[in-house]
């Protein structure tokens, strides 16, 4: 297929991390000055990791936090800036950076190891639109405690975690009907070797989009194949509940909407049995 051109992902230049590394664990650290203070929980490829043991967990280059208000600049300011503190007090360079979707927290160390922490931005307007499915998963969410320590941090349930990345994969198979190929037709346990497997295909083709930063296809597959791995993973070592992930489920219209492509991608997931209940 001819590449597509776009701008790069900038994510793809920083390093990936599982939460295993120190640098995450300090990171993980900060936040819990947020408990008890601001409405937050961790979703995304780190809320995955969260709920995984060491051999599962997929690197990811970010950390990203939903926060359950409207959320200014200023506003952002304020509540950052405990962490802030916190971070210099350990040596991290600090700095803040506004994007179109988030408030981004970057931090550094003196051998230029960073990472990102990416906070939802919304003003009033877009948080009421999502204000109660917000409010839902942050009533949900778990606690989790950064492993080595005694600190801790709000996590997004697993079945929060997996509708959205179902709802991404059923665009992505829209856009790439190609991607078909890559759904499996029977659902087999995941053993110790295919997980590494999986693993090391996620990595050689994030090193392919790197080499090849304005191929969106590309991009998108390592996407594609990420969700997948996560939803899958997650089911399986951790499970769901059939009552809430139904509810979620029903509230995406795309699901519906595009029946036979959201049936592909959910029979590679999840067991007949398990699908039935939806």
């Amino acid at each position: 297929m001819k590449s597509k051109k776009s701008n790069p992902p900038s994510k793809l230049r920083y390093t990936f991390r599982t939460l295993d590394d120190p640098l995450l664990k300090n990171a993980l650290s900060g936040v819990s000055l947020l408990n008890g203070k601001e409405p937050y929980f961790l979703v995304g490829g780190i809320a995955t990791q969260s709920y995984l043991p060491s051999v599962c967990r997929r690197p990811t280059a970010d950390v990203d936090f939903s926060v359950v208000r409207p959320l200014n600049y200023q506003d952002f300011k304020s509540m950052a800036f405990p962490m802030i503190e916190y971070f210099k007090d350990l040596g991290y360079s600090v700095d803040i950076k506004k994007k179109s979707r988030s408030f981004n927290l970057n931090i550094s160390d003196s051998k230029g190891e960073a990472i990102t922490m990416e906070f939802s931005r919304r003003n009033e307007n877009s948080f009421n639109r999502s204000k109660n499915r917000l409010e839902k998963e942050l009533e949900n969410s778990n606690v989790k405690i950064v492993e080595g320590g005694n600190k801790s941090y709000h996590v997004t349930r697993v079945e929060d975690i997996i509708v959205p990345k179902l709802v991404r994969s059923v665009g992505s198979l829209i856009r790439n009907p190609s991607f078909s190929r890559y759904l499996s037709t029977k659902i087999k346990p995941l053993s110790d070797s295919k997980i590494k497997a999986n693993l090391n295909k996620i990595s050689e083709l994030r090193e392919e989009v790197i080499t090849n930063m304005s191929n969106i296809y590309l991009a998108e597959k390592l996407r594609f194949f990420s969700d997948l791995y996560d939803s899958r993973v997650l089911f399986e070592i951790v499970g769901a509940n059939k009552k809430y992930f139904s509810e979620g489920f029903n509230s995406w219209k795309v699901f519906s909407k595009n029946f036979e492509k959201s049936k592909q991608i959910m029979n590679s997931i999840f067991p007949e049995d398990f699908l039935k209940s939806l």
